[in-house]
């Protein structure tokens, strides 16, 4: 499942956008961006 969240700054690896899609099963520190979720 793919998961819209905030940029988080302390991830430089993947803050690249304002917001990024963020792939759970490898991002888990990932803050969610509530309601804003990618079947």
């Amino acid at each position: 499942t793919l998961i819209v969240a905030e940029r988080d700054p302390r991830d430089p690896e993947i803050a690249l956008e304002d917001f990024y899609l963020c792939d759970s099963r490898k991002y888990g520190r990932c803050r969610i961006d509530i309601g804003r979720f990618i079947a």
